[in-house]
């Protein structure tokens, strides 16, 4: 089966899938967990013994980890990764069951197809240090968009699943309303130009750090919850 979760910030939100682990007991053969970017497991320059002590705890849960980047990710390290072909798409193996699912791909999970598509603008990078802690690759360059189209092009713009990190840019006005204080990145005007084309039946987003449903589109953040179509038992 499938299941879908928000950020998890490393250790700090990490707790949530523990949790669900425990109440859930889900399958490692059969089960896959879908993290919805800012996985923060792969954050230092270099793999050092609190990072791989993580991973391999991560990689012995009963279930294979997947996550999209966010935009609090060591993006040049998870760039310079090994590159796998997975479930008919391009992955990077960050680890034994651990996998990041690259932009612009399309995957067939559980006879479900996923198109994904990770990034974000932080809006605190004034504060952070280039290359330690906010690297540029947060937002897409034009050859994961061509990527993207390209894959659309071969499933003629239709999956059943969209998972990004950042929310198209009329999709997170909803979410804010008169509130709503951020001009949209570039991110979320190419996820924009993307809603405009493409068929799908649920779109799950993280990044905003709210538990919603609005129409087929979910954003998540505490919650473990078992990808569905219709969404129908979503808070």
């Amino acid at each position: 089966m499938l299941y879908v979760t928000g950020d998890t910030h490393g250790d700090l939100d990490f707790q949530k899938i523990l949790d669900w682990t425990e109440a859930t007991k889900p399958n490692k053969d059969k089960d896959y967990l879908i993290i919805l970017g800012d996985f923060g497991y792969v954050w230092e320059n270099k793999r050092d013994n609190y990072e791989k002590e993580k991973l391999d705890f991560i990689s012995c849960l009963p279930f294979t980890t997947l996550f999209i980047d966010g935009n609090h990710e060591n993006h040049s390290r998870l760039n310079a990764m090994r590159v796998v072909n997975f479930m008919g798409g391009k992955a990077h193996k960050v680890y034994d069951s651990i996998y990041h699912l690259m932009r612009g791909q399309v995957y067939n999970i559980c006879n479900k197809s996923i198109f994904t598509f990770g990034g974000a603008s932080s809006i605190d990078k004034h504060l952070r240090i280039e290359g330690v802690s906010w690297w540029k690759e947060e937002e897409f360059n034009y050859i994961e968009a061509e990527t993207a189209y390209e894959n659309l092009n071969k499933v003629n713009w239709e999956v059943d699943y969209v998972i990004t990190h950042s929310a198209p840019f009329s999709i997170k006005d909803r979410l804010y309303g008169n509130n709503n204080i951020y001009a949209p990145s570039a991110t979320e005007r190419l996820l924009e130009a993307i809603l405009r084309n493409i068929k799908f039946k649920r779109w799950y987003f993280g990044h905003y750090h709210k538990d919603i449903k609005l129409d087929n589109f979910t954003v998540m953040y505490n919650r473990v919850e078992r990808m569905r179509v219709n969404g129908s038992s979503l808070f």
